[in-house]
């Protein structure tokens, strides 16, 4: 950096040592830096890869702070800046499929089932050779439900319940689940209780989670969904 401070190789590099120290935010906080304020040149395919890199790394810090909106802006500019790396693509999907945004999601379609299958093949990949941390079981089972596989999606989101029995997520998972599974259902055919339980249990271990912590969009869709459930008459 001090010799040749235009260079993007090297902040790449300390970019991607702060990510794989588990300190997120200092990632976040030190790649915005670098973007905004470093003068670096990109002269050639490969600095454009290592920028792209570097807002790979920032969407991935987003996604393990539970933020997967800012995540889809820097996946979506990694694409941007060098779109031969697939797991760009991968990450993106799950910052998609994390927000439910089906309507942007569809404008990505001919490519939309190509991220959503490459990004399951990876993380069953790292699953299956024994990298099972709740982020991990919670990408598969959002994935699998969005690949339509609802009872993959279910036995991934027991597990991680078991596993984590006093995280709220797993049960709001479970409840966008239900959510999704009685929709597909017939008008008549549909029962939105055990929906309704995955969300109680959820808000109860939220609540519990203390007043410093920051606000789940999700759980707001959740009960605004509760509502309009208890509104309809379907409970």
């Amino acid at each position: 950096m001090k010799l040749r401070p235009k260079r993007i190789d090297a902040y790449e590099c300390e970019t991607l040592r702060i990510y794989r120290q588990g300190d997120y935010e200092g990632c976040i906080r030190y790649g915005r830096d670098i973007l905004q304020n470093v003068p670096y040149r990109i002269e050639s395919e490969s600095d454009e890869q290592n920028l792209g890199n570097i807002y790979y790394l920032l969407g991935n810090c987003y996604l393990e702070e539970e933020d997967p909106s800012n995540a889809e802006v820097c996946l979506k500019t990694a694409i941007g800046q060098y779109d031969g790396n697939s797991l760009y693509y991968r990450d993106y999907a799950i910052a998609l499929a994390r927000q439910g945004k089906e309507d942007e999601a569809e404008a990505e379609e001919g490519r939309r089932d190509e991220y959503y299958q490459k990004a399951l093949e990876r993380f069953e990949f790292l699953y299956e050779n024994g990298y099972a941390a709740r982020q991990m079981i919670e990408n598969i089972a959002i994935l699998r439900e969005q690949t339509g596989d609802y009872e993959g999606a279910r036995e991934m989101l027991l597990q991680m319940t078991e596993q984590y029995p006093e995280d709220y997520v797993g049960y709001k998972r479970q409840a966008f689940l239900e959510a999704d599974i009685q929709q597909g259902r017939e008008t008549a055919d549909r029962d939105y209780r055990q929906f309704a339980e995955y969300y109680h249990r959820a808000q109860e271990l939220y609540e519990g989670r203390g007043t410093d912590q920051e606000a789940d969009q999700e759980m707001e869709m959740l009960a605004v969904m509760l509502r309009e459930l208890e509104d309809g008459n379907w409970l």
